[in-house]
């Protein structure tokens, strides 16, 4: 997958739609979050506004994403790097209401990701610490980061490329390399995929599927306006 990096972080979780789980609802969606590791306060800003909106029932699936209130992306929308803006990460959210961390650890609660490149279907295996194809019982894991929250439990795990990989400045080198990046995964992967479920008591799925950049003229006139506003803050840093 030439230089890039998948960054996948299990944290606080929300989500679109919902499952029936014994006593349990869960409800489930997805949105496009700020870089959580390089850009912290942006980052919990917008986890604090989405639990609250999803507690409250206002929250809009890919209301911060390229294409707001559709289930789609562009490349950039899930790629973080180390300079400019940083980048932005594809976030699922899962909200179970009305239930103690104890009722909610008896019952298993898990996580996964998966996405395709280049035809063939990947998820991310954390025993093994390393992407393996995907398969149906490949790539669970035990949700590990959430919260109590508003009389339930509420978390979010993320997915991400890690992109102009070992760059962390906007040269023109970078900005280059970031640029191709964003190319490659416009022309190796199609959708991505977050799924949860409650493995000890009723294996049902609820998930949410992410289609890639289904209109490549889009990426190019979104790649060209990002590179053109870092670009720019590189020039009057010059001067």
């Amino acid at each position: 997958m030439k230089r890039l990096f998948l960054f996948f972080i299990a944290s606080l979780l929300l989500s679109f739609g919902s499952f029936a789980n014994a006593a349990f609802d869960v409800s489930f969606y997805v949105d496009c979050a700020p870089n959580q590791a390089m850009a912290t306060s942006a980052y919990n800003t917008w986890w604090d506004a989405s639990k609250a909106a999803i507690v409250a029932g206002t929250f809009v699936d890919m209301a911060n994403g390229s294409y707001q209130g559709q289930y789609k992306c562009l490349p950039a929308d899930e790629a973080v790097y180390s300079f400019g803006t940083y980048g932005t990460r594809i976030h699922w959210l899962y909200w179970v209401p009305s239930v103690t961390e104890a009722e909610f650890l008896t019952h298993d609660f898990q996580g996964k990701m998966y996405f395709d490149w280049e035809g063939t279907e990947y998820t991310y295996d954390f025993t093994a610490g390393t992407l393996v194809e995907n398969a149906p019982d490949a790539g669970w894991y035990a949700v590990a980061n959430y919260e109590a929250y508003n009389g339930g439990i509420i978390g979010t795990f993320g997915h991400s490329w890690w992109v102009a990989y070992g760059h962390t400045s906007s040269t023109p080198e970078a900005l280059k390399t970031l640029d191709d990046d964003l190319c490659d995964i416009l022309g190796s992967e199609t959708f991505l995929e977050g799924a949860v479920r409650f493995a000890a008591s009723d294996p049902q799925e609820e998930s949410i599927r992410i289609a890639v950049s289904p209109e490549p003229t889009s990426l190019v006139l979104m790649g060209t306006a990002l590179l053109g506003i870092i670009g720019r803050r590189y020039r009057r840093k010059r001067r």
